[in-house]
């Protein structure tokens, strides 16, 4: 992760989906529970049945109109598909950017609050900490939650650490151990 960004290009972030406007949908939330999906073996499942349409078809009660309907929806699966992972691609730079740019903004914060810091203990300046107080508290909660995040992850590392020098103790001392705890 200690790459450069990369800089994007205008095919990174342009998605023109128009091309399925026409059956395009947005079903309301929770809609999608319940929903049939595609299972292992659907592509054998469309090729018997176009194959088998012009001598068994009818026979098996199976109308043109249906298996043409079957051939579109599977068409525009295919098109819809295809934008899945340019979007996911777009999401996934949306929220780079996101962060990326949140984190800068938070970076100036503790800039600018370290300067009224600095600034403030000057003589004639000792006002400038009343007016930035709230910036200075905001940046001094942002340190706090690090601090309490860091502090959480040495617990956390020095707890498996010790739990694995335990499991490869020797039964003997693993039990003599157990017994002075």
């Amino acid at each position: 992760m200690d790459e450069e960004p990369r800089r994007m290009s205008l095919g990174d972030l342009a998605v023109d989906a128009t091309s399925i406007i026409t059956f395009a949908v947005l079903l309301a939330k929770g809609a999608l529970r319940g929903l049939m999906r595609e299972q292992k073996g659907i592509a054998e499942v469309l090729r018997e049945i176009v194959a088998n349409q012009a001598t068994f078809g009818a026979r098996a009660g199976i109308m043109v109109e249906d298996v043409r309907a079957l051939q579109l929806a599977t068409e525009r699966l295919t098109t819809v598909r295809q934008y899945i992972g340019t979007v996911r691609k777009l999401l996934r730079i949306l929220e780079s950017t996101e962060a990326s740019l949140d984190n800068e903004r938070h970076q100036m914060i503790s800039i600018i609050a370290a300067s009224v810091d600095k600034r403030g203990k000057l003589a004639g300046n000792e006002d400038l900490l009343f007016y930035y107080q709230v910036t200075r508290a905001y940046r001094s909660a942002i340190a706090n939650k690090a601090a309490q995040t860091r502090d959480r992850n040495a617990k956390a590392k020095a707890k498996t650490k010790t739990e694995a020098n335990v499991k490869s103790m020797p039964e003997e001392e693993h039990e003599g151990q157990t017994q002075t705890a």
